[in-house]
């Protein structure tokens, strides 16, 4: 975990734009250190922005602007922010990271997870804190830049902490898996909620 938390409010664009702003610099460095698109077949690439444009216009549009925001404040061009958001997917990342959970400890159920994208990398996992505004107030942990939640916990008491599988099957309707969970974190105020919205938004994979 890298540096103080960043406080957010407002509406989705001023919730992006606080981001864009306090972390500016590390967004401009992250995205040109994972934008390696010499590496990218560029067709597939822009098919998959597109799709993936059209699916968090459909289920998730807070999303999109919270990315506008980002792109706005961080004075990086908005086309980046959306491939840099998408970079799991254009990766096909599986196989890093883990979750653990104790459901009952002295303190109350417990979850962790890693962060295993190598050493030194401590400026790729920043905490933020939304009181007020548009979604549910929550901590949470993510890449700068991102409209991810790697792990939450939100104002109801849900948590999360994310892991990858290993899976080569993409569903092109569905939105990125990071930015589903940032949709339970801003939703969802129970379990069961959390059940039914999985149902209800696919993910890509």
């Amino acid at each position: 975990m890298n540096g103080l938390i960043v406080e957010l409010g407002g509406d989705c664009r001023e919730q992006g734009r606080r981001h864009g702003e306090a972390l500016s610099g590390t967004i401009r460095e992250i995205v040109a250190e994972t934008l390696n698109r010499d590496s990218w077949d560029a067709l597939k690439v822009e098919t998959l922005l597109r799709t993936l444009d059209a699916s968090l216009t459909r289920l998730a549009p807070g999303l999109l602007e919270e990315m506008r925001g980002i792109a706005e404040g961080s004075d990086v061009p908005y086309e980046d922010i959306l491939s840099y958001n998408a970079i799991a997917d254009i990766w096909m990342v599986h196989r890093f990271c883990s979750a653990m959970g104790w459901p009952d400890t002295p303190d109350g159920p417990l979850i962790g997870k890693t962060n295993d994208i190598g050493q030194h990398r401590e400026k790729y996992h920043h905490p933020f804190r939304r009181r007020s505004g548009e979604g549910l107030p929550a901590v949470w942990a993510t890449w700068p830049g991102t409209v991810w939640s790697n792990c939450f916990v939100n104002g109801h008491g849900v948590a999360h902490g994310g892991a990858s599988l290993g899976l080569n099957l993409r569903n092109e309707s569905g939105i990125p898996s990071n930015c589903m969970y940032r949709v339970l974190m801003d939703r969802c105020r129970s379990v069961e909620e959390v059940l039914a919205l999985c149902d209800a938004v696919p993910v890509m994979h």
